[in-house]
């Protein structure tokens, strides 16, 4: 999951039963991460986090994007270098607590 690019939609099409396709995308979200998933993640996002402030204009991005989504300049940051100290169990919480506002799934 990512602040620093934008937020996620999942895109449902011609599927005969949608709310199955709903119903494993919420498993697969509240799935319990294993230990390598989690250092994996926790490079990525320690890596993404360095190269998004490697320059003023990215760091001011950061800075807006936390201000707009969360009242807050300095928020964003906290935010993601907290997710990289999470074990599994308090990830799926930490992002449980998110993800009504980063994803949005629209069938039709």
């Amino acid at each position: 999951m990512t602040y620093m690019n934008s937020l996620y939609s999942v895109v449902i099409y011609n599927v005969k039963d949608p709310d199955k396709v709903i119903a494993r995308v919420n498993e697969l979200i509240t799935e319990r991460p294993s230990e390598d998933e989690l250092s994996f993640a926790r490079e990525r996002i320690r890596a993404r986090l360095a190269f998004s402030m490697d320059s003023p204009s990215k760091l001011a991005q950061i800075y807006g994007l936390s201000q707009l989504f969360m009242n807050d300049p300095g928020r964003l940051i906290s935010v993601i270098e907290d997710s990289t100290r999470l074990g599994a169990n308090e990830y799926v919480e930490f992002v449980d607590g998110l993800i009504d506002r980063l994803i949005s799934i629209i069938y039709g």
